[in-house]
């Protein structure tokens, strides 16, 4: 390989392994080697795998950041080499292999459970049993809920490990309720392309099916601008924020309803070129065409928005510590609830696009949707907490809150 270029899509992710700093490789699409982990000496190589230097430069450069120390070039060839095996480079192999993933996925019906056995259990009884569990632990259902109607639910998509009580609690509110449709405004991590990436699969969860409104997502589809949608939903497959919903959804409120999920991409172009996202035709379109298709079959609809808030410290780009940024982060968090509560997207947005999104807020794009499909409505703010990852002197915000009517 020529001019060997790392993959742009993989997360070198910083570990721990015994007494050594190593690096790991979060893979989206999910077909790399597992368990690859190199040590953080190779940094220094790793990001000289951009497709501009060839391994000549590679090994030129390598010798003048040890003193003088030649590598031989075999190494250097069997450390791509490995790479290449390992399918972490953009090579011919890894293209190949993942033009057949992307098509085996969207010839498929459902999507499957990816995390399941990773972020929470496989099993269905012992899932259950974790949920119900958690349940009882947990104070009292709030009063003031209960004999409302429930319209909305904002919700994280940290990991379930970490806010396992945080989804618990939210969701419990939903137990006995009947929805005929459930619109999920997940985040589009990955996103390769288009404002929207909408799956007609259904989520598979190790507690059942939630199957999707095929119907109405292909009404949907047809009515909105070209350039809004992604060219396929192979983004779906690995996408967490939308799955961990779906568990908690199928508990809560079995097989009834319905599900319209939707991943949401990014909106920096809005936030670069200073444009109000809510006056662009794919967010009109977008939005008209939910509420026609749930007027027109009178469809008894909730909204979930999965989302996290700030993402601060080395590990998003800054170059302070977390616990140097979370007041302002906090602040800054606190401003965007608001714009949640008062049903005001356009003070979501205001307020990233005066700070150029410097806060890494994972969940804009839906916010902002969400806010704008809900309409006032009764907000109810449950929780608003932090995980701070400390090896890595970052941390993220995350919140959940319930909409009723």
């Amino acid at each position: 390989m020529k001019n060997p270029r790392l993959r742009r899509d993989v997360q070198p992710i910083p570990v721990t392994v015994g007494q050594r700093r190593m690096l790991s490789f979060h893979d989206p699409l999910r077909i790399a080697r597992e368990g690859i982990a190199l040590d953080q000496g190779t940094v220094p190589l790793l990001r000289m795998l951009d497709g501009s230097h060839d391994l000549r430069d590679i090994q030129i450069e390598l010798m003048r950041r040890n003193a003088g120390h030649i590598i031989p070039m075999d190494e250097i060839e069997a450390f791509i080499r490995a790479l290449d095996d390992s399918l972490l480079l953009e090579s011919d192999r890894f293209a190949a292999l993942k033009c057949k993933t992307v098509d085996d996925f969207c010839a498929c019906s459902d999507r499957a459970a990816c995390l399941a056995g990773k972020s929470y259990e496989k099993d269905p009884e012992r899932l259950a049993q974790s949920i119900v569990e958690t349940q009882n632990s947990l104070p009292p259902l709030d009063e003031d809920i209960r004999p409302r109607e429930i319209s909305g639910i904002l919700a994280p998509h940290i990991d379930t490990n970490v806010a396992w009580d945080v989804y618990v609690d939210t969701y419990r509110y939903l137990a006995g309720r009947r929805y005929d449709l459930v619109i999920i405004l997940g985040i589009n991590h990955n996103g390769s392309g288009g404002l929207w990436s909408i799956s007609g699969k259904d989520y598979l969860t190790p507690l059942g099916r939630m199957e999707a409104d095929r119907e109405f997502v292909a009404g949907l589809k047809a009515g909105l601008p070209e350039g809004s949608l992604a060219e396929n939903d192979f983004d779906h497959k690995a996408e967490h924020s939308i799955e961990f919903q779906t568990v908690f959804l199928r508990h809560f409120l079995g097989g009834v309803p319905k599900i319209v999920p939707i991943l949401c991409g990014s909106i920096h172009e809005f936030i670069r070129s200073g444009k109000d996202p809510l006056k662009d035709g794919r967010f009109l379109a977008m939005k008209q065409g939910i509420h026609d298709l749930i007027a027109e079959r009178g469809l008894k609809t909730l909204f979930v928005s999965g989302v996290d808030f700030s993402h601060i410290g080395p590990k998003f780009g800054h170059d302070h510590p977390a616990e140097v940024l979370l007041p302002k982060a906090a602040a800054y968090d606190e401003a965007i609830i608001r714009g949640l509560m008062e049903a005001n997207p356009e003070l979501i947005f205001e307020q990233a696009a005066r700070t150029g999104d410097y806060y890494n807020v994972c969940g804009l794009p839906s916010m902002l949707l969400f806010s704008w499909l809900m309409g006032p409505c009764t907000p109810k703010l449950l929780h608003c907490k932090v995980y701070d990852e400390k090896a890595t002197q970052s941390a993220v915000t995350y919140a959940s809150m319930i909409f009723t009517r």
